[in-house]
């Protein structure tokens, strides 16, 4: 009788950290999908310089999540964002602001996409 319980104790914990761990990622990329919004806002406004730090500092945020994303999710999904972090940074480097401002919409709505397909959901059930 001892075994049934600590098997079950074993599965609720596994669901708990299961659970927070979807949590985690669809909140980290929704964030990271607002700030790519906010920067595509201050290039279109000629603020180079706050657009280039809000990309920075999404940059550095991915970067430092990557081994979790890594371990929880496809790796196809993070190579397009690892790509189209780079290619935001060459267009703020030349201040392009239609390449730019289309990109970060672009990753903004793959970043959404990955949050989504990562968030407690009906249809993500079945």
């Amino acid at each position: 009788m001892k075994r049934i319980w600590f098997g079950a104790a074993l599965l609720v914990l596994l669901l708990a950290l299961g659970l927070w761990l979807s949590t985690l990622m669809e909140r980290t990329h929704l964030a990271q999908s607002e700030k790519l919004s906010r920067a595509a806002t201050l290039a279109m406004q000629g603020d180079w310089d706050g657009a280039g730090q809000l990309i920075r500092d999404t940059r550095e945020e991915w970067d430092k999540k990557q081994p979790l994303f890594s371990a929880l999710s496809d790796h196809e999904p993070i190579d397009k964002g690892d790509c189209l972090f780079a290619q935001l940074e060459i267009y703020a480097k030349v201040r392009d602001c239609v390449s730019f401002s289309s990109t970060c919409a672009y990753l903004s709505q793959h970043l959404e996409a990955m949050g989504n397909g990562h968030g407690l959901t009906l249809a993500n059930f079945f």
